[in-house]
């Protein structure tokens, strides 16, 4: 009887056991589910600050602003405006081969009053990973179509100009050869590195009149690209750009979000067709 008496005992130990450690498991998994829900939240939130802050920065035109934006979130924003600076070239995010990157040639604050008289630019393009082995490893073999807008007496005319980074593509495609380096060009000092490398460059040369923008968009290549305009020597593109640099806080979460605005960016479809009053010569 008393050895009967024992197994019982130990069963129940056992038993209880068993459901001390069930229970635990689903507590602790309880907890980990609400620490998770939680992290997910606080990570929206503080997304949604840093559009917020973004929002609030173009609409009170700062440079430097901090908003607190209820439900415990807040967000802090960095303008850098008025770019490019002086021996500074333009550079976008990555674009795809169904963007185009719009970079004004004349000034756009005052009027499109001519601002860059030099008779060439350099475009620098395709993606340089220098911890691979060569640049054509990321750069997926690009070319670019450049669309240079001028004005000469009172007429518009468009020049338009192709660079392939591969020359087995470019006796069929009739483009010209750009200048690419599998270890990548010379660093350049733009709006997103002071040493920013780029696998090709091209120099557009040749237009006629004052320019006043030129375009630009990636061909061939599946992958965003890289993409800058330098001006010559000495010269400099007008200010047209500002980059937005935002973090939003909710609780332990911070998240990150960066903004690149041109200033009166013409329409895609201005590429495939222009409207004037007036006579259009197409070179």
């Amino acid at each position: 009887m008393r050895n009967q008496k024992g197994q019982v005992v130990i069963i129940l130990l056992l038993v209880m056991l068993v459901a001390l450690t069930i229970g635990l498991s689903i507590v602790q998994n309880s907890i980990n589910d609400i620490a998770s829900s939680t992290k997910t939240e606080q990570s929206s939130r503080a997304f949604s600050a840093a559009e917020a802050g973004i929002e609030k920065a173009l609409l009170t035109q700062t440079n430097v602003a901090s908003f607190s934006l209820g439900n415990e979130s807040s967000a802090t924003v960095l303008v850098n405006n008025n770019l490019p600076l002086s021996n500074q070239g333009l550079e976008y995010p990555p674009i795809g081969k169904l963007d185009f990157a719009h970079f004004w040639l004349a000034d756009p604050n005052n009027n499109l009053v001519g601002f860059y008289t030099d008779n060439s630019f350099t475009v620098y393009f395709g993606n340089c990973d220098l911890t691979t082995p060569t640049c054509l490893a990321v750069a997926s073999k690009p070319a670019i179509e450049v669309n240079v807008i001028t004005e000469q007496a009172s007429s518009y005319r468009s020049f338009k100009y192709y660079f392939d980074s591969q020359n087995l593509r470019t006796p069929p495609n009739n483009f010209q050869l750009a200048t690419c380096s599998n270890s990548g060009q010379s660093p350049i000092n733009t709006t997103t590195s002071s040493s920013s490398i780029f696998y090709c460059k091209a120099t557009i040369n040749g237009y006629i009149g004052v320019p006043i923008l030129a375009r630009v968009r990636i061909l061939y290549s599946d992958q965003f690209q890289k993409l800058a305009v330098l001006p010559s020597a000495n010269k400099a593109l007008p200010p047209q750009a500002a980059i937005y640099k935002a973090t939003g806080s909710a609780g332990n979460i911070q998240r990150k979000i960066t903004i690149f605005r041109v200033q009166d960016v013409v329409p895609y479809f201005f590429d495939f067709a222009i409207f004037s009053a007036g006579e259009i010569k197409k070179e």
